[in-house]
């Protein structure tokens, strides 16, 4: 009997794979219902038109100037941002610009133009053999990631005469997630509608896409507001919560660009609160960080003839 039992399951587990429903679906972290995703651009502040005058090779001991252009491409944030040389090799610095450039608010859309001048290191310096400088430079900037997914609450009374007139309701919620290199997805581990007074399992991760760097989640940086008519929400020991806000309260470590998966647990309202028929919740997640992005030239210098 016992052989008999093992071989069904295998031949359901096989045949799951082939097509059959998921007897599965809920029980996996985040599989509990399907989203509808709008994910804005990862794109917010860039570098472009890195610019070398004259043209290299530079000869050595000649003066030679770098520019590049900073953008805003956030059409409706501010967004706080400083630059910084902090390589050049042999060549000097002698710009009437510091290395270090106060910071500065970009309004939406802005560019700034940035110019550096150097003098490329003599023939000594070089051995009169041909050498390279490596003009690197890193702009960092404050930013906000927000996310934002909405949630059914459907009471049972309501639930049980849609189903017993044979038409069960269903919600796939709708998740925005804002502009910028980090990006906060959120999803519901169980099938929508959810129940009035019952336990909903939602789950966060935290991503980096864009092209440079977040090494950790900081402490007090990642908030999850629910709406204050859910009974109860839980984040577990890496969050403190304060009413219906839970915010991290140790560093989260970002491993190959993302963060762990993080699990909260809601109690959704009650029966009277969404007057015991049904409603529409908004869940916000933000993230609060600074990112930085690298760029660089790398400038031949040519020694002159004796």
């Amino acid at each position: 009997m016992k052989k008999f039992v093992l071989g069904l399951f295998l031949i359901l587990l096989v045949s799951g794979c082939a097509g059959m429903p998921d007897i599965f679906k809920g029980i996996i972290p985040g599989t509990g219902s399907n989203v509808n995703k709008t994910e804005l651009s990862s794109d917010l502040i860039v570098i472009q038109n890195i610019n070398v005058i004259p043209t290299p090779p530079i000869f050595a001991g000649d003066e030679f100037t770098v520019s590049f252009e900073i953008k805003n491409q956030d059409d409706i944030n501010d967004v706080t941002t400083t630059w910084e040389l902090f390589d050049m090799g042999l060549c000097k610095n002698k710009s009437s610009q510091s290395s270090t450039v106060d910071t500065k608010d970009f309004f939406p859309l802005q560019t700034e133009l940035v110019e550096w001048s150097f003098d490329a290191p003599g023939n000594d310096e070089i051995a009169s053999l041909p050498n390279k400088c490596p003009i690197r430079f890193k702009v960092n900037y404050t930013f906000n990631a927000t996310s934002q997914i909405d949630v059914n609450i459907i009471s049972k009374d309501r639930l049980s005469q849609l189903q017993k007139a044979g038409t069960p309701p269903s919600f796939i919620p709708n998740l925005v997630i804002g502009r910028g290199p980090v990006k906060i997805d959120l999803s519901f581990g169980a099938t929508l509608p959810a129940r009035n007074e019952s336990s909903l399992p939602m789950f966060i991760t935290v991503e980096d896409k864009g092209t440079g760097l977040l090494g950790v989640i900081p402490t007090n940086s990642l908030s999850i507001a629910v709406p204050s008519n859910f009974s109860s929400v839980s984040c577990g020991d890496r969050f403190i919560c304060s009413g219906n806000v839970c915010t991290n309260n140790v560093t989260i470590p970002m491993i190959k660009k993302s963060s762990p998966q993080l699990r909260c647990s809601l109690t959704t309202p009650t029966s009277t609160a969404i007057n015991n028929i049904e409603r529409t919740y908004f869940i916000t997640a933000s993230l609060e960080y600074g990112y930085e992005i690298t760029g660089e030239s790398v400038i031949d210098i040519k020694p002159t003839s004796t």
